[in-house]
């Protein structure tokens, strides 16, 4: 494994969509967040529908996968739960005042050779989301549309498997087909709002054919998913 400097920009949509919905659910949380104005209103963002999503994304994928003691534990949980809540406000209260801080690039994974994720899913890029997603959801909140060089720098792995929170937070969330579809739209058909199957398939038939394949293997294992949503 060895670690590189950024070389050129990196459009930030393409590192979340279709993987990632994960950092769209953190984005709407600091959205409620940001706008807070004591713990009162942060409870408030807690409890509503963004809060609950995040609470659902911590406890399903970051409690799972990177705590595992915990699981079970109502207590524990619920003190690591209220513990992420304090540095996402600590990180927003910082962000609002001095920005980005490029002394702490973020860092993105790639490897030499690029590995179908372990859903099944085989994405035809070299770049993918590693730490720093609160920041890159700030970033993409505060109109940032691309990671310039210096915003990032890349671990590079003899193979890499790349995550797909996407489909664990399909059931997690309920997630609906129109927002997913949208979430697909802001790699397949940037700019389009493309919210249905139809639309986005005959758009990158059109505009992007050479897309196609890996679009099917997105919807591949994303639809059966989205159809067991009660």
């Amino acid at each position: 494994m060895r670690t590189a400097a950024g070389t050129e920009p990196v459009r930030i949509d393409d590192l979340i969509s279709p993987l990632r919905y994960d950092v769209l659910v953190r984005r709407r949380f600091l959205d409620r967040i940001a706008a807070a104005s004591g713990p009162a209103d942060v409870d408030a963002a807690v409890a509503s529908p963004a809060g609950r999503d995040y609470r659902s994304w911590f406890e399903g994928i970051v409690i799972r996968r990177f705590h595992p003691e915990l699981a079970g534990t109502a207590d524990a949980v619920e003190r690591a739960f209220a513990e992420r809540v304090r540095r996402s406000v600590a990180l927003c209260e910082s962000f609002a005042a001095a920005g980005y801080d490029p002394a702490g690039p973020l860092l993105l994974r790639s490897g030499r050779r690029i590995a179908a994720t372990a859903t099944g899913k085989r994405i035809e890029r070299r770049l993918f989301v590693g730490d720093g997603c609160h920041r890159l959801a700030l970033l993409r909140r505060d109109g940032a549309t691309a990671l310039q060089p210096d915003a990032y720098r890349v671990e590079i792995t003899p193979t890499l498997a790349p995550l797909d929170n996407t489909a664990e937070l399909i059931p997690l969330l309920g997630l609906r087909p129109r927002p997913y579809f949208r979430f697909l739209a802001l790699a397949y058909a940037p700019g389009t709002g493309c919210d249905t199957e139809e639309r986005l398939r005959r758009h990158v038939a059109a505009e992007r054919p050479d897309r196609l394949l890996e679009l099917e293997s997105v919807l591949r294992i994303d639809l059966p998913l989205l159809d067991a949503v009660p």
